[in-house]
C-alpha cells in the first residue's frame, strides 16, 4: 500500500510540474493583483481580515467548471491517436491505453456529477494585473464599486500559511486562468501522455488492479484543476489570476462555513478565509461611476480606522469617467 501511494505522489507531482508551468502557478510578473467588488464585500472583508472566495458555478461564466467536459472529450481522441501513432498494433499497449482512456472518462463523468450534485465544490478568489478595466468594473462591481489592491507575494504566502492549517478539508491552488483553447487542449494532452509513460515504465504495478482502482482519483485531480484554469476565450480580457480552494462534502448537509451575499437579485454561496491579521492592501481603486467628491476621503478615513497606514497604501479615483 505505502508502495501504491508513492507511486500516485510521483504521478501527481508529474503532473504539477508540467500544469505549473502552463499556469504559471510558481510566479507573477506584477506585484500587485486587484479584486473587483462592490463596497459591501469590500468593506466586509476589511473588518472581518477574511478574503471572500465564491462558489465557482455561481460566477458570472455560466460554463464555469463544466466548459472542460469538451476540451477533455477532444483532447481523449487526440490522446488515443498519439498512442495509436507511437506504439502501432502493440496487443498489450493498447489493452493499457484502453484502460487508461475508460477510467478518465469515467472519471470525467464523475466529476460532472458530483459538481452538479454539490459533492465535489470550488470557491475561487479572482484577481486580475488590471487596475482600471472598464469591463471588469461592470462584470463584478455594477460600475460604482471598488477594487482592492493586494500584494501578490504577501496574499500568496498568507494563503499558504492557512491551507497547511486546514488539513484534509480544503485544498488550494492558484495560477493564471488559460483562454486559448489549444493552449488548453495541449496542457492536457501532454499532462495525459506523460502520466501514460510513467505507468508504462511501471508496468508491473500498472497492471496491478488495485493501482488501477486509484488512477480515477488521481484523473479527478486533474479534471478539477484543469477546470478551474480553463475558461472560454471570450472572458480572455479578464486577464484572471486565480486563488481557488477545493474540498469534498456531502450534499445536503448544513455546514456553517459557507455564508452567502446578494449580488444582482441572486444569492451567492461564499466562504471567508481569515486571515487573523490585517490584509496585505497596496491599493484601492474607486469605480467610474462614483463621482461624490469626498469617496476617496471615506475610503482613506474608513482604511485608517482599521488601521492601515496609509503611507503604504494609495487610494485613487478610476482613470475612467461615467454618468452613467
Amino acid at each position: 500500500m505505502a508502495e501504491q501511494d508513492s507511486f500516485m505522489q510521483q504521478l501527481q507531482s508529474l503532473f504539477w510540474k508540467y500544469m505549473g508551468r502552463s499556469i504559471g502557478q510558481a510566479e507573477h510578473p506584477h506585484d500587485i493583483l486587484y479584486h473587483y467588488t462592490n463596497l459591501d464585500s469590500f468593506m466586509g472583508m476589511i473588518d472581518n481580515r477574511s478574503i471572500w472566495m465564491s462558489k465557482g458555478n455561481f460566477l458570472n461564466d455560466s460554463g464555469e467548471l463544466v466548459y472542460i467536459h469538451h476540451i477533455a472529450r477532444h483532447v481523449l481522441e487526440l490522446f488515443e491517436q498519439h498512442i495509436n501513432q507511437k506504439y502501432g498494433n502493440d496487443v498489450e499497449l493498447l489493452k493499457c491505453r484502453n484502460r487508461f482512456v475508460g477510467k478518465m472518462r469515467w472519471a470525467l463523468s464523475k466529476f460532472l456529477h458530483e459538481i452538479h450534485l454539490d459533492h465535489l465544490e470550488v470557491y475561487v478568489l479572482s484577481l486580475t494585473p488590471n487596475q482600471d478595466s472598464l469591463t471588469l468594473w461592470y462584470n463584478y462591481s455594477g460600475g460604482d464599486g471598488y477594487n482592492i489592491g493586494f500584494s501578490y507575494d504577501k496574499l500568496l504566502a498568507k494563503i499558504n500559511r492557512l491551507s497547511e492549517n486546514m488539513g484534509q478539508e480544503f485544498s488550494v491552488v492558484y495560477g493564471n486562468v488559460l483562454y486559448e483553447k489549444e493552449k488548453q487542449e495541449q496542457t492536457l494532452l501532454h499532462s495525459l501522455i506523460r502520466s501514460f509513460e510513467f505507468l508504462l515504465q511501471h508496468r508491473g504495478q500498472f497492471d496491478d488492479d488495485e493501482m488501477v482502482a486509484k488512477l480515477p482519483a488521481y484523473f479527478t485531480e486533474i479534471i478539477t484543476s484543469c477546470s478551474i484554469f480553463f475558461k472560454h476565450e471570450a472572458f480572455k480580457n479578464e486577464e484572471e489570476y486565480r486563488i481557488a480552494f477545493t474540498r469534498r462534502r456531502k450534499a445536503n448537509t448544513g455546514d456553517g462555513k459557507v455564508l452567502f451575499r446578494l449580488a444582482n437579485g441572486i444569492i451567492i454561496p461564499y466562504i471567508s478565509i481569515e486571515l487573523k491579521e490585517k490584509l496585505p492592501v497596496r491599493h484601492v481603486t474607486i469605480g467610474p461611476k462614483n463621482n461624490i467628491d469626498i469617496a476617496k476621503n471615506g475610503v482613506e478615513y474608513y482604511l485608517r480606522s482599521r488601521g492601515y497606514p496609509l503611507e503604504h497604501i494609495t487610494v485613487s479615483k478610476s482613470v475612467v469617467s461615467l454618468r452613467y
